[in-house]
């Protein structure tokens, strides 16, 4: 099919496929929901997370490749941080974990005790979906 008018050049709204930018392909990623008992909810709450503790948490996750994300979550009313397993990742490979609190510090606490709940092994728990109460 010919996209030229009969002059040669191209017509309207036309795009050569050739020379448009490659896009990446980019694997889908799998969120990990997962949605704590009111008894894991009441024992992350009770957990003592402090700002030492934050740092090396976080230091442990970017050494292990991991990158650790924070943002307003606006449908929720909160804030939340997620934990990426990149596509490299040999254990969480394409997989993110969230966690949500009344603040940045919080979130994190909560998505570094969803870490420890799991042994680190995120994969179990692709599948379990709800609603979560936030961490206060």
């Amino acid at each position: 099919m010919e996209h030229k008018d009969k002059k040669g050049k191209p017509l309207p709204g036309w795009k050569d496929p050739s020379k448009r930018a490659q896009q990446p392909s980019f694997p889908q990623a799998s969120f990990v929901q997962y949605e704590l008992s009111k008894e894991q909810l009441l024992t992350c709450k009770s957990w003592s997370f402090s700002a030492d503790d934050g740092w090396h948490y976080l230091v442990q996750f970017e050494e292990a490749g991991y990158k650790v994300t924070f943002r307003t979550d606006d449908k929720n009313d909160c804030s939340a941080c997620w934990i990426i397993g990149g596509e490299g990742h040999t254990i969480n490979p394409n997989m993110i974990l969230a966690g949500r609190g009344s603040s940045p510090f919080k979130a994190f606490k909560q998505v570094c005790f969803k870490h420890n709940l799991f042994d680190g092994q995120w994969g179990d728990y692709i599948q379990k979906k709800g609603k979560e109460e936030i961490d206060d």
